[in-house]
């Protein structure tokens, strides 16, 4: 994916976030977050070169993530 389109997505997600938090919707936004790190994280390895099948041992829990499932748990 082309930078331009990698950060015009992640300035839509940013917007969306901003928009539910002032509607207090923070479930939304959480996700819209765990959605904006996945996808810089997903960014970084591509910088990195690392390959898509050897991210896993690099990669780091989603808090976003780990968040809404403790709170649902």
């Amino acid at each position: 994916m082309r930078t331009i389109c990698r950060v015009s997505t992640l300035a839509d997600l940013l917007d969306k976030i901003q928009s539910e938090l002032g509607r207090t919707q923070i479930d939304v936004a959480q996700r819209h977050a765990a959605e904006m790190a996945e996808q810089l994280e997903a960014w970084r390895f591509d910088l990195m070169h690392i390959p898509p099948e050897e991210r896993n041992r690099y990669q780091a829990p989603n808090g976003y993530w780990y968040a809404r499932e403790t709170a649902l748990g």
